[in-house]
């Protein structure tokens, strides 16, 4: 049985994202008291926005709502070292868009400030929508070309990292993926733990599978 460490903001609720993967056969471990060394795969959870000390920030400093320095810096040394032994990582929502600052890539600190649109499409904070994914991608074989996936964000990937690449879009052309040239890393703007259809179960099923290669 793999054992995945989960890291998630302090005094939250992982409930979801344990379900998720014991349903794969996965055991979960806290990131509190687990270690790249001792876990198969790294999960990082949703939460508040990364402090601008990791990033090239470039917006209104307003705009952003700062969660947790401390967790930030655990995350991202644990990027590193999961990066380092080879291990799976798995991102969702801000874990994706910290995958995407612990590799040097930047954000869109605030969508409505850069898109300056109020249409349903733009809205990415309380919102289902359908999204639209490369071909030839990690996500490709797990998703198919597209899905329906929901949004609780206001940040999302500017320009991705080293080897990272963006491998899925809204129709407005906001990044909702991204994933690693070469390691097992993916990266989904989405909560698929809290859909129950098979597409994004399938999400936490491949993770799962990976971290037994």
């Amino acid at each position: 049985m793999s054992k995945i460490l989960l890291s998630y903001k302090k005094g939250s609720d992982p409930s979801a994202y344990i379900s998720a993967l014991s349903r794969c056969g996965c055991e979960v471990q806290s990131a509190r008291i687990g270690a790249a060394g001792i876990c198969d795969g790294l999960l990082l959870a949703g939460g508040g926005d990364i402090s601008p000390h990791f990033y090239n920030y470039r917006g209104p400093i307003d705009r952003i709502h700062i969660e947790d320095e401390a967790r930030d810096r655990l995350e991202l040394e644990l990027i590193h070292n999961f990066m380092a032994l080879g291990k799976p990582i798995l991102g969702i929502c801000r874990g994706a868009q910290l995958l995407n600052v612990a590799l040097g890539g930047t954000l869109i600190e605030d969508i409505r400030s850069v898109y300056n649109s109020q249409t349903p499409s733009i809205l990415h904070e309380h919102h289902m929508h359908s999204i639209h994914v490369l071909p030839k991608s990690t996500l490709h074989a797990i998703l198919g070309s597209g899905c329906i996936v929901n949004s609780f964000h206001h940040q999302a990937v500017r320009h991705p990292g080293r080897e990272l690449k963006i491998t899925a879009r809204t129709s407005d052309g906001l990044a909702e993926a991204i994933e690693h040239v070469h390691a097992p890393v993916l990266g989904v703007q989405w909560h698929p733990e809290r859909l129950t259809d098979a597409f994004n179960h399938q999400i936490f099923a491949d993770f799962c599978a990976w971290t037994q290669r």
